[in-house]
């Protein structure tokens, strides 16, 4: 672990996350992990995106998981973060990089929205 008490302010600036870690560290408080997925999309791709949910509990067990969706009736049975595309849109500004048909074309993918999804979210 660096010392950083003898940083000055432009070093320690440069290092922020670094030092905040190491302090939640020392005051043993873990992190919160938040993944968060947009579905700006149709009533079917929420459908198909909830059919692939248990592989995402998998890889983010440890995680928050946050949902920016359309049709939030969806997904009232899981255990996730429901939120709005408003939102999403707030947070994130241009929602194309969350566009599955997009990513789709980009990739020349031939295959099915359920397996584009598991390859566009690495599960």
């Amino acid at each position: 672990m660096k010392n950083f008490n003898k940083m000055s302010d432009l070093e320690m600036f440069e290092h922020d996350e670094e030092i905040f870690k190491q302090k939640l560290n020392e005051w043993r408080i873990k992190p919160t992990k938040v993944q968060s997925f947009v579905l700006d999309n149709g009533l079917g791709d929420h459908l198909i995106f909830k059919s692939i949910l248990p592989l995402i509990y998998e890889k983010y067990k440890d995680s928050k998981i946050i949902l920016y969706v359309c049709y939030p009736s969806v997904f009232e049975d899981e255990n996730v973060i429901i939120d709005s595309i408003s939102n999403a849109k707030l947070k994130f500004g241009n929602l194309d990089k969350f566009n599955l048909y997009k990513w789709c074309i980009d990739n020349q993918w031939k295959k099915t929205l359920q397996e584009a999804y598991i390859k566009l979210y690495n599960l």
